[in-house]
């Protein structure tokens, strides 16, 4: 085991405190009313003894309106109490993004730019708790956990960090949570030591976001009707297609181009590999977990295309999808 310096848990510690601080400071500089009400009457209305989906029509993520809950059972009725959460749950993402960082082999400096990036484009740009941010820093730290247990499938801290963030994308935002689960679903089943490790990960992961809504009293299928009531209006639709201004749609198309040339120059050798195309090939390649090479290709396309998913069904670009096309290059 690698001893850590003196100085990298110095800069940890400063880019944490920034991380914090700025949440602090920002998220108390801006009230957006229309929307953030939604935030406050649903946590207020269970702190007053009502639950959702049978006190009052619901159809946000199960993670934010209980860790709104929550903000308010513990802060009291403050919007302090939103921001302290988001600061809170930065500071976890971080830390983690940091270890995880570090066991896809990056180096000191590297891992703390990157996580500090990551925090900087979702939590600290938002300041204040909310399903977005939330979402898709989750996101980050599976794609991130995949890869780590990818090119160290001996490792056994990855596994359980990757249990508790696929559980806690599980309460997320769907429509950007769910496809990001998928892909890591099949690339973890070809990355793993065993079968068996697998499932009881996975098995691990869901048990573990049931027992959270169960902890609640909330009914998992009341969840499940309350994200089919709104897949239609919120899917991928000519509906979510026009909901993008006219100055955000060549916006959206530059992100998405430099997102997929980068992506082409980091991957090129793996790209190369499968020209020409065989589907056989391709599936001969994707199987062999001696060599993860092609697995974290579609990883990172996967992530990529989450991404670009996210933006067209929020119908507006946003700095927290961004950072989902560009972390794979």
């Amino acid at each position: 085991m690698k001893k850590i310096s003196l100085q990298f848990i110095l800069f940890t510690a400063l880019l944490l405190g920034a991380i914090v601080c700025t949440i602090e400071y920002n998220g108390m500089r801006q009230f957006g009313g229309m929307d953030h009400s939604v935030m406050i009457n649903v946590a207020w209305s269970m702190v007053n003894g009502q639950k959702p989906y049978q006190d009052f029509f619901c159809t946000l993520p199960p993670a934010f309106y209980l860790g709104s809950y929550s903000a308010l059972k513990v802060g009291g009725l403050h919007w302090r109490s939103f921001v302290h959460l988001a600061a809170i749950w930065a500071s976890i993402s971080f830390l983690a993004q940091v270890f995880l960082s570090k066991k896809c082999g990056m180096g000191n400096s590297l891992s703390l730019l990157y996580a500090f990036c990551c925090q900087a484009l979702t939590f600290v740009f938002v300041s204040y708790w909310w399903y977005n941010p939330y979402t898709i820093s989750s996101c980050l730290l599976l794609y991130f956990c995949v890869i780590a247990y990818t090119v160290n499938p001996t490792d056994r801290i990855v596994p359980i960090v990757m249990v508790l963030v696929a559980a806690a994308l599980l309460l997320g935002k769907p429509n950007v949570a769910f496809p990001m689960l998928f892909a890591s679903f099949i690339v973890s089943f070809f990355s793993v030591r065993s079968d068996k490790l697998w499932a009881a990960c996975w098995g691990a992961a869901g048990l573990l976001a049931l027992g959270i809504l169960a902890l609640y009293g909330i009914h998992p299928l009341d969840v499940f009707h309350s994200y089919q009531s709104v897949a239609v209006s919120r899917g991928l639709t000519w509906v979510g297609l026009k909901g993008l201004g006219l100055m955000e749609r060549p916006m959206v198309v530059v992100w998405t181009m430099a997102a997929l040339v980068f992506f082409r120059m980091t991957w090129a050798s793996a790209i190369q590999r499968l020209i020409p195309f065989d589907f056989g090939k391709l599936v001969e390649l994707f199987g062999r977990r001696e060599d993860p090479t092609l697995r974290l290709l579609f990883l990172s396309f996967g992530t990529i295309l989450v991404g670009i998913y996210a933006i067209f069904t929020n119908m507006e670009p946003k700095f927290e999808d961004m950072s989902l096309l560009f972390a794979p290059v």
